[in-house]
């Protein structure tokens, strides 16, 4: 799966565009399904539950293969 950011009228932004430049992906990395792949690039935050993606149009990930009903913070 993934996410794609879209201009204000509906065309999605590519990654050749500069206008994502601004865009930061907030996920989290305790408590959640949510995987990211490693060759993404990113920083993990002053909490130190969840890590920020900075430059990118969009961002991919997937879903742990083992359901936990504990692991409940999924929002990106």
């Amino acid at each position: 799966m993934s996410f794609t950011i879209y201009d204000n009228l509906g065309n999605p932004i590519d990654s050749t565009s500069t206008a994502y430049e601004n865009v930061v992906w907030t996920v989290p990395i305790e408590n959640t399904l949510l995987k990211i792949d490693d060759s993404y690039q990113g920083d993990i935050d002053s909490t130190l539950t969840k890590k920020r993606y900075q430059g990118i149009a969009s961002l991919a990930y997937e879903i742990a293969e083992i359901y936990d009903i504990n692991k409940n913070d999924n929002t990106i």
